[in-house]
């Protein structure tokens, strides 16, 4: 779930809403909308277990033509595209360091990631969690810092009100904010995509999906909490970087925890990536619905 979209997101919310509470709230709800998939998902997981997600679930509950459907939008909409941004965002991050000409960033990262997992699944399963830990790690970090480096009263730009420049929420806005907060929650129904190579997975992957969906709801929260209070809203609202923004008003070596925290969360996102949604086109294949050596 910890990808890209906690580093942006929240600036543009900023823009939409006008305040830091509805932002939070937004981060919230999204929260509960992704607990009800989970919910949902944990059930399913129980009855049918399995892997291949959408395409496991929807072939057997409604037709088979529903669930190759779903397979294709996942592996498509689903994993390739995602994985191609994360990639992209990678190589946009570290090509001012590695120099002008570092195009190949992207297709190294994924090659890489793909040797990774293709080769064996032990190896795959202790880098990926190792990565995780250790952004989760960075995150955990910057929020401490952060939190200690906060001003004693809300920040202000030139001695205005934070929220001077900023519109009133409408509902509308709000309603399409929770769009963007949906993105940043997504990932929360991995757990299924490897459901036939989990032991006790009727017990194992209903919990998975709810602990790590607690988890990452905790870390947003605190971290856009720090976010919001960090700098005044009129310098974060529409900044695409608005986490890197928050941490140029807190200093010190908070700004290096967000440049460690982004390329971890893009690695960590495209190889989980590449994880799971090959399990798909392997579930579609047993089925007959793709060539059977996949």
């Amino acid at each position: 779930m910890v990808g890209a979209g906690v580093f942006t997101t929240s600036g543009f919310l900023l823009a939409d809403l006008g305040s830091p509470a509805w932002v939070l709230a937004a981060w919230g709800i999204g929260a509960v909308i992704a607990l009800c998939g989970a919910l949902c998902y944990g059930g399913l997981a129980r009855a049918l277990p399995g892997s291949g997600g959408e395409y496991h679930y929807l072939a057997r509950t409604f037709h088979p033509t529903a669930g190759v459907i779903a397979g294709w939008v996942s592996l498509l909409a689903g994993f390739a595209a995602p994985a191609a941004a994360a990639a992209l965002g990678l190589q946009a991050y570290l090509a001012p360091t590695l120099g002008a000409r570092a195009n190949w960033i992207g297709s190294a990262a994924i090659l890489g990631a793909c040797a990774l997992h293709g080769l064996r699944v032990a190896p795959g399963v202790w880098v990926q969690n190792l990565a995780v830990i250790l952004k989760l790690g960075a995150l955990t970090a910057f929020i401490l810092l952060g939190a200690f480096a906060l001003p004693g009263s809300a920040p202000t730009d030139a001695g205005a009100p934070a929220l001077a420049a900023l519109p009133e929420p409408a509902f509308a806005a709000f309603l399409a904010s929770l769009v963007w907060v949906s993105f940043s929650y997504s990932g929360w129904n991995a757990a299924v995509y490897l459901g036939a190579e989990v032991r006790d997975a009727d017990r194992k992957v209903p919990r998975a999906l709810l602990i790590g969906l607690a988890l990452v709801t905790a870390l947003y929260l605190t971290l856009h909490a720090v976010i919001l209070a960090a700098a005044p809203a009129s310098h974060l609202a529409g900044r695409p970087d608005v986490v890197a923004a928050a941490a140029e008003w807190l200093g010190g070596s908070v700004a290096a925890l967000v440049r460690v925290a982004v390329v971890l969360a893009l690695l960590t996102s495209l190889s989980a990536l590449i994880q799971s949604g090959p399990r798909v086109a392997a579930r579609m294949a047993e089925d007959g619905a793709l060539p059977r050596w996949l």
